[in-house]
């Protein structure tokens, strides 16, 4: 599995399974490094361009998929639908310490 994001989240894409790579650098030539035989999936949750380049790193049976971007072809669009149910596993899972939330910013409701 390989993992996309800011350098400074290196270490905790690392901590998930990922092999980190940052795409502050040529996103193409790591991807490659690591995949040079290419990448069987991916799932983009940024836009701005990254499902056509890592997509361009596939072969002929990489599945893509995106929450962002639809218009990619051969693109599965992915929906969040909010589940009552859901959510409150999730709270479950996050009390019981069996999911951590990475909390980037909090901010004062006044």
């Amino acid at each position: 599995m390989i993992g996309s994001g800011a350098q400074t989240n290196a270490e905790y894409l690392a901590s998930l399974g990922a092999h980190p790579v940052t795409y502050q650098q040529p996103l193409a030539e790591q991807i490659r490094s690591v995949a040079p035989g290419g990448v069987d999936a991916v799932f983009d949750t940024v836009g701005r361009g990254a499902l056509a380049t890592t997509a361009a790193l596939g072969h002929g049976k990489t599945r893509l998929a995106s929450i962002v971007q639809f218009d990619h072809p051969g693109t599965i669009p992915v929906f969040v639908r909010l589940d009552p149910a859901d959510l409150q596993e999730v709270s479950q899972l996050a009390d019981s310490g069996r999911l951590t939330p990475r909390i980037a910013a909090a901010f004062d409701l006044a």
